[in-house]
């Protein structure tokens, strides 16, 4: 019982520190929280996109995802643009943790935690995939003259756009034109 609410507590206190956006002592608290068995990643480790159903944009400092599948779409903000743009050009966790180095204020700890955690969400998602690829893409960094202070890596999910995303413009076509979504087709379908 000790164990569960000394985690209520600091569940409480994550949530606080996204509200008064202290990210630095969120990501403590957030190391705490997250079971340890899935933070040991190979630092040689590379990943890339799950498959041809997950497209990517990037927008200026927002990436955009969608599972063109599942018609679920993300939003990566903060340091997960920084982050998105590794791994999609063949960077280790341990590459990424030193580009990271170089652009925010954080300890290599914090990094490395944030970075393991951030992967592990989009493995989770089926967003990305451990890749035995090792063609590593340099990313250019802007020439910052000081770093910034570091923020977790934000993704949001969402499923609003889901059935106009999963409506298939060649396939769901009738007489009545398109769109027409599967579920529309099966409601109007001539009863034998």
């Amino acid at each position: 019982m000790k164990g569960f609410l000394l985690n209520c507590q600091l569940f409480f206190l994550f949530h606080a520190c996204i509200l008064f956006n202290n990210y630095h002592f969120c990501a403590i608290i957030r190391s705490l929280l997250v079971p340890q068995t899935k933070l040991y990643m190979q630092s040689s480790q590379r990943y890339s996109i799950f498959d041809n159903n997950i497209i990517n944009d990037i927008f200026g400092e927002e990436v955009v995802l969608v599972n063109l599948e599942s018609g679920v779409y993300y939003s990566l903000r903060s340091s997960a643009t920084q982050i998105w743009k590794r791994i999609i050009n063949q960077y280790s966790i341990e590459e990424i943790v030193n580009d990271l180095k170089v652009i925010y204020q954080a300890d290599q700890k914090e990094l490395s935690i944030e970075v393991q955690q951030f992967i592990q969400s989009l493995l989770e998602k089926k967003i990305i995939k451990a890749s035995d690829f090792d063609n590593k893409i340099n990313v250019e960094s802007s020439p910052e003259i000081e770093k910034v202070a570091f923020s977790s890596p934000l993704i949001e999910t969402f499923s609003d756009m889901q059935e106009i995303l999963l409506l298939d413009p060649v396939h769901d076509v009738d007489k009545a034109g398109w769109p027409i979504s599967n579920t529309t087709n099966a409601s109007n379908a001539p009863k034998s």
